[in-house]
C-alpha cells in the first residue's frame, strides 16, 4: 500500500512538472500569433479590398480579385519585380548552401588540422552580431561617389579611369546587395 502511495505521489509530481513545459511554450505562440498569424491573415485580407494608409479595414471597399487582375495587367512592373526576386535569391541562397557545406566539412574535418579555424569562423559569423543598419551605413561608406573607398582602390589600380556611382547603377546596387545579403546571411 505505501509502495502504491509512493509511485501516485511521484506520478503527480511528475504530471505538475509536466505542466511548465506548456507553461513556457506560450511566449512562443503568443509571440507567433502577434507576429506572425495576425500580420498573414490581415494581409490576405486587405489584399481584397481597396484601401489608402490612413483607412481602417472596417472603412474600405471590397474589389474582390481586382487588385489580382491590376497586378497581372501591370505585367511588366510585376515581371520586373519577380526577375529581381528570383535574381537576389539565386545569387543568394544558392551561393550560401554551398560555401555553408563546404565551409562546415572543412572547420569539422580533424584530419585537415586547419590553421586559425577560430578566427575564419570569427569572421564569417561578425555579421550576424553586428546590426543590419551599421553594416549598410558601412557599405554606403565603402562604395560612396566619387571619393569612396571602393572607387579609391580601383581608380588606383587603374581597373577603372573615373569614379564608378554604384548607387544609381542598377547593377552596382544589385551587386553590392547581393554581396550584403551573402555575406551577412
Amino acid at each position: 500500500m505505501e509502495n502504491t502511495k509512493k509511485k501516485s505521489s511521484k506520478k503527480k509530481l511528475f504530471e505538475r512538472y509536466n505542466r511548465f513545459g506548456y507553461y513556457f511554450l506560450i511566449p512562443f505562440f503568443v509571440g507567433f500569433i502577434v507576429f506572425q498569424l495576425y500580420p498573414i491573415i490581415y494581409s490576405i485580407a486587405i489584399s481584397f479590398t481597396s484601401m489608402n494608409g490612413f483607412q481602417t479595414f472596417s472603412e474600405a471597399t471590397n474589389v474582390g480579385l481586382g487588385n489580382f487582375s491590376t497586378l497581372l495587367k501591370n505585367t511588366p512592373l510585376f515581371i520586373t519585380s519577380i526577375q529581381n526576386t528570383l535574381l537576389l535569391w539565386g545569387m543568394n541562397f544558392v551561393p550560401q548552401i554551398l560555401m555553408a557545406l563546404i565551409l562546415a566539412a572543412w572547420w569539422t574535418n580533424r584530419k585537415l588540422n586547419l590553421k586559425g579555424n577560430s578566427f575564419w569562423k570569427t569572421v564569417f559569423y561578425l555579421p550576424n552580431m553586428i546590426m543590419v543598419a551599421s553594416i549598410a551605413a558601412l557599405f554606403l561608406g565603402i562604395f560612396g561617389y566619387p571619393n569612396g573607398p571602393a572607387n579609391l582602390l580601383l581608380t588606383n589600380l587603374h581597373i577603372i579611369s573615373h569614379p564608378f556611382n554604384f548607387f544609381q547603377s542598377i547593377w552596382g546596387t544589385r551587386s553590392i546587395i547581393i554581396f550584403l545579403q551573402f555575406w551577412m546571411w
